[in-house]
């Protein structure tokens, strides 16, 4: 199978994310856009600046060992909570989480440079309540079940020394949607978009 042919048959929501993330770090690292100019900054969105809410969840690192890890758990988790046809559900938690990260953040007044950090603890949340049970293997070290991985995950970031409060905001709001049952049910218009997708993207 030729690349191309790869990249096309993954699942929507996983190949955008993939390429949203590969491409903004590839973008930073070769100097084409600083992080500075598409980060979170409540002052200069007020300002007019709104595309830093949604490129403040874009980048994750620049190119190295922590962006592959965090590359590579994103696109596990996004092929699990796709492959089981939940894609509109997987777009669906998305579209809330991502706004409802921004409001707590803006409603707590957190110094939060990029929300990609609470998306992907957002994401290992509802990861981890689909696929308790799945074995993630972390870099080809160990392996754990899916309900681990997200408590793995902050005692990296402890050990390593970075903050948590973006990260904790993140798994508050997946918890949030998860256990209030809101994203059991994606809406009849999301459902049938994705289907309608998925049977041109075929």
């Amino acid at each position: 199978m030729s690349l191309k042919a790869w990249y096309n048959d993954l699942p929507v929501i996983t190949r955008w994310h993939m390429t949203v993330l590969v491409t903004t770090a590839v973008m930073v690292q070769m100097g084409v856009v600083h992080e500075r100019n598409i980060a979170y900054n409540w002052q200069l969105v007020a300002r007019g600046q709104v595309w830093r809410l949604l490129t403040s969840f874009a980048f994750v690192d620049r190119l190295g060992m922590g962006f592959m890890f965090y590359l590579q758990t994103h696109f596990f988790m996004g092929l699990a909570l796709e492959s089981d046809k939940n894609t509109a559900g997987h777009a669906y938690f998305l579209m809330l989480v991502m706004p409802l990260t921004i409001l707590v953040v803006v409603l707590l007044g957190v110094q939060a440079y990029f929300l990609s950090h609470a998306l992907y603890t957002a994401i290992m949340f509802y990861f981890s309540q689909r696929h308790p049970n799945v074995p993630v293997s972390l870099m080809g070290l160990i392996v754990i079940p899916g309900s681990q991985l997200i408590w793995w995950t902050f005692a990296f970031q402890v050990v390593s020394g970075q903050p948590l409060e973006v990260m904790l905001i993140g798994l508050a709001c997946a918890a949030v949607l998860w256990y209030s049952d809101v994203t059991a049910h994606p809406p009849h218009a999301v459902v049938d978009y994705f289907a309608e997708y998925n049977k041109k993207d075929s």
